[in-house]
């Protein structure tokens, strides 16, 4: 997506605000077993000053993810900074992204910011209890008696059960 600078050209020094939808690769995130859903929403300020301009914005991008507790699929909105620095390209580093004469292209600062600050771990909720790792339920949604009956058979099998009765006595 082009974000048409000339507002901010005219306006050298002074923050000039903008809300642009920006559209992403839709195999960007695939790799980590997301999708996302449209265009990301980014709302910010950029200023121009000489032959540079600055973006302090935030993208909202909806992405289809999976619990990685319980393994179940939700919808979940995602916020990244996109705090960057656009120059000509005779004075770019690798660091800035390029400027044009009348735009700047926020496709890949979004991507690039998207990238780096999604989490690699995602819970449907903060509490998510996960799976029983005996018998497979949600324990969201199900209660199962799985460790309290392995429990009391580890005690009963334990050789060691023996050891702990003599300091009954």
């Amino acid at each position: 997506m082009l974000l048409n600078i000339v507002n901010a050209k005219n306006q050298e020094g002074a923050p000039v605000e903008f809300d642009v939808n920006v559209s992403l690769s839709e195999d960007l995130l695939i790799d980590r077993g997301y999708k996302i859903n449209g265009d990301a929403k980014v709302v910010g300020t950029m200023i121009y000053d000489d032959r540079e301009l600055t973006t302090e914005a935030q993208a909202t991008v909806n992405i289809d993810v999976v619990c990685d507790n319980c393994g179940c699929a939700f919808t979940r909105d995602f916020t990244v900074d996109v705090n960057e620095k656009f120059v000509d390209q005779e004075f770019k580093s690798e660091e800035d992204y390029t400027l044009n004469l009348s735009s700047v292209d926020l496709t890949k600062p979004v991507e690039d910011n998207l990238l780096s600050n999604i989490p690699t771990r995602v819970l449907c909720k903060e509490d998510c209890k996960g799976l029983c790792p005996y018998c497979g339920k949600d324990l969201n949604n199900q209660v199962c008696n799985c460790e309290a009956i392995i429990e009391s058979e580890e005690q009963l099998d334990n050789p060691f059960n023996k050891l702990n009765k003599l300091g009954d006595n």
